[in-house]
């Protein structure tokens, strides 16, 4: 019984926390006229719109590439505490890495940062450890990043040790979507994603209804064009 209750309170110890944000959207149909935010659809020229495309649509790699680039998401900041491993998001690490993705996009690799004082941390890789000054241009991975401090850099956090995994656009896109959750009710949508930090989670879900709308006016501004070239 005592080893049960061991192995079960291991496991437990070690599952991380989930959370779940969610924001509802309205699909605007071509007579609509309602003043409120809502989904441009691709199908706006005709008076019916397919919910169902629309969700395919939203779970589309493409579209969730887009958010995972513009939220830095295929960035994991991890802090263990005990046996679990919680996500820090940028906006509870201390330290937050920067890089162009056209150029220098260091590909995978994973590290860990300590912040030493104000102006240092402490990079440990699989190749041996280096003192990086804050703001510097480090060669990592296939490419180079900057470590940036943010707003919770400070002596708290001097001698403790944040975990930085870089992941492939595509694997953190893939992840996000098997997590997202799409059910609709009379051209209402409510758009659901779990995450282990609760922040990401919300940021996720609102940043996609901002690229789904950018891929609609680029897909109208398409249409417009070879319209005008066919007339």
């Amino acid at each position: 019984i005592l080893i049960t209750l061991g192995v079960a309170y291991y496991r437990y110890a070690r599952m991380p926390y989930i959370y779940r944000s969610g924001v509802t959207a309205i699909i605007k149909n071509a007579g609509d006229d309602i003043r409120t935010a809502r989904l441009d659809t691709y199908d706006q020229m005709v008076n019916k719109v397919s919910v169902s495309n629309e969700e395919l649509q939203l779970k589309s790699i493409t579209i969730m590439s887009e958010v995972v680039k513009a939220l830095d998401a295929d960035v994991n900041y991890l802090d263990h505490i005990k046996f679990r491993s919680v996500e820090l998001y940028t906006s509870l690490s201390p330290v937050r890495i920067a890089f162009d993705r056209e150029r220098e996009d260091p590909g995978i690799f994973s590290i860990t940062v300590m912040p030493l004082d104000a102006d240092h941390i402490r990079m440990h890789t699989e190749t041996g450890s280096q003192t990086v000054a804050l703001g510097d241009t480090v060669a990592l991975g296939t490419g180079r990043v900057v470590f940036l401090p943010t707003e919770r850099y400070g002596p708290d956090y001097y001698g403790q040790q944040i975990e930085i995994q870089k992941i492939p656009v595509t694997w953190a896109a893939n992840g996000f979507i098997s997590r997202l959750s799409i059910s609709d009710e009379k051209n209402v949508l409510w758009l659901s994603e779990r995450d282990i930090n609760a922040q990401r989670a919300a940021d996720i879900v609102n940043m996609l209804v901002i690229k789904y709308n950018e891929a609609a006016v680029r897909e109208k501004n398409r249409v417009a064009v070879n319209t005008e070239r066919f007339i």
